[in-house]
């Protein structure tokens, strides 16, 4: 059996450090989060509004690829082939699209055939709205026109490597996973699939684990604001009796 991942989700606003919630900048964790080899993995997300400053986000990717040693995963603002090119020149393991599944398929599915399936992370951005659940894409500021099991559909066809699932509603909340939502989409994929938004403490990591089967916890905020440690988090997901790699 496959150990289970625990992974940080860094997000950054034209080269600075952010908290997920409201895109806060917070300068001070950075070389933690460089440093820190217990993590299974770190996805990289540029999350500002434009590419006027893309150079200071290049400038970050090149700095973690340099300095650390767990998988790489870049996400934000991929929209063209030269790109990924130059993030792959970069020593990044894998990138993540999420809004040119909606913008440019037609590029998704060229760079699926260039550089493989597991190259490819797609991110599901999902937003609950009186009993339904929608995807969104674009920073989470527009709703995707197709029903929900339709657009599960196109993306399973789309036979990505790994799916990251965020819950817009629990970002930064630190209030746990929506175990519902995450049950209802992991019933279609057999790829991975990691899940991010509103991890508040161990237990949620152990419930998505246990309840849910992900592969994946992502976090971000919780390690910004509760000065708790990978580590305790590993041990504590042990203790429950799953499987975590633990080794630095």
């Amino acid at each position: 059996m496959l150990a289970k991942r625990i992974i940080a989700v860094l997000t950054f606003d034209n080269g600075s450090l952010t908290r997920t919630k409201n895109f806060i900048q917070d300068y001070r964790y950075t070389k933690n989060f460089i440093n820190n080899s217990l993590f299974d993995g770190i996805v990289l997300i540029d999350v500002s509004r434009s590419k006027k400053q893309r150079e200071k986000f290049y400038n970050v990717v090149k700095n973690f690829s340099k300095n650390c040693f767990v998988p790489i995963t870049v996400g934000g603002m991929i929209d063209s082939i030269d790109e990924i090119r130059l993030f792959q020149s970069f020593g990044v393991d894998k990138i993540l699209v999420n809004s040119i599944t909606v913008k440019n398929e037609k590029l998704l599915k060229k760079a699926i055939n260039m550089f493989g399936n597991q190259f490819i992370v797609i991110g599901l951005d999902v937003k609950k709205s009186k009993n339904s659940y929608n995807f969104y894409y674009n920073h989470g500021q527009k709703k995707i026109k197709f029903p929900f099991i339709r657009w599960i559909k196109k993306i399973k066809n789309l036979n990505p490597g790994e799916v990251l699932l965020q819950s817009i509603d629990r970002d930064g909340s630190l209030k746990g996973f929506d175990l519902t939502i995450i049950k209802k989409v992991k019933n279609y994929f057999e790829c991975p699939i990691l899940v991010c938004g509103g991890g508040g403490n161990w237990e949620h990591f152990v419930e998505a684990f246990k309840k849910c089967d992900v592969d994946a916890v992502c976090t971000n905020n919780i390690y910004h604001l509760t000065h708790k440690s990978i580590l305790s988090s590993k041990l504590f997901c042990m203790n429950k009796n799953i499987e975590i790699r633990l080794e630095k």
